[in-house]
């Protein structure tokens, strides 16, 4: 496992790698949003995270098309039902850490919002790379 995990990653540092600066500019757009949404306009938390990981989604979404994967010449139409059931995953693990580091852990909203994204950025990728942005 840990060689097949090594090799895979030899083989698409490139793509890593850009899907970890993507991922760092979705995670500055959806932690900068829940900022806003949460202090400054008062939002429940439940509904800060839930406009900013919408906000940070797309984004994330049409330049992981476009620069990660240079995948853009496939029709969007295949791609975005695979998209959304990897939002789908991730929105639930976000949801469940949030809830986990606010109401079990009493940590502040903030830090949940960063575990999460530390959390889902594994799956993103491996996601990505081999189901929704793969190229045959």
């Amino acid at each position: 496992m840990i060689k097949k995990t090594y090799e895979f990653v030899s083989l698409n540092k490139r793509s890593i790698l850009s899907f970890l600066i993507v991922g760092a500019i979705a995670a500055v757009i959806n932690f900068g949003t829940f900022a806003i949404f949460w202090s400054k306009l008062h939002y429940s938390y439940q509904v800060a995270v839930s406009f900013s990981f919408a906000l940070a989604v797309f984004f994330h979404f049409h330049a992981n098309r476009y620069f990660t994967f240079k995948s853009h010449h496939i029709r969007i139409q295949t791609q975005l039902p695979k998209y959304l059931g990897m939002i789908v995953i991730n929105y639930t693990i976000t949801l469940l850490i949030m809830y986990l580091s606010i109401e079990i852990a009493r940590l502040s909203p903030y830090i949940g919002n960063v575990i999460a994204i530390a959390a889902t950025v594994g799956i993103g990728y491996t996601i990505s790379r081999l189901w929704v942005f793969a190229i045959k």
